[in-house]
């Protein structure tokens, strides 16, 4: 494996461990901020006692999804 992609695959998993999806999903469609939510942490607990099982299941969902992404894109590599 080239070091550029070594350094593509890096910045990619950077990237996409970066995006925030339950604070998203409490804001937009909860209308809430889960961070000031039972222990503040901004994950998707907190955004299933926000919202309820369903939100919960969608939050856990997204953020695996994050890293089988950059696993499954590796794995083409």
């Amino acid at each position: 494996m080239n070091l550029l992609l070594v350094a593509a695959l890096c910045a990619l998993g950077f990237l996409l461990g970066s995006l925030p999806f339950s604070p998203w999903l409490g804001r937009r469609f909860l209308r809430q901020d889960v961070r000031k939510i039972g222990d503040g942490n901004p994950g998707a607990w907190n955004v299933g006692r926000a919202g309820g099982l369903g939100w919960f299941l969608l939050a856990v969902v997204l953020d695996a999804g994050k890293a089988v992404a950059a696993m499954l894109r590796h794995k083409g590599s």
